[in-house]
């Protein structure tokens, strides 16, 4: 009876979760093994310098009047009144 219960409960429960662990170990090392801090090569032109024109950053340019300040104050108490 104990050998039937104890086969049982391996069948059932102990094999399933033991190899749900295995396979999630095996996962696990796979996704560290493809992960990768390497930092790709970016080609050189001829002169050596670094060819930007492909993905270049541009700054953004924004125009602020130096007196919009005063401009909103001013406002704000006009629509206060």
């Amino acid at each position: 009876m104990n050998t039937y219960i104890s086969r049982t409960l391996i069948r059932l429960i102990a094999g399933p979760v033991a190899a749900a662990g295995i396979l999630s170990g095996a996962l696990g090392m796979a996704a560290v093994a493809n992960a990768s801090t390497h930092i790709a090569h970016q080609p050189q032109t001829q002169s050596g310098a670094h060819d930007n024109t492909q993905g270049a950053v541009h700054p953004i340019h924004i125009k602020v009047d130096p007196h919009a300040a005063a401009k909103i104050t001013n406002l704000q108490e006009a629509t206060a009144s």
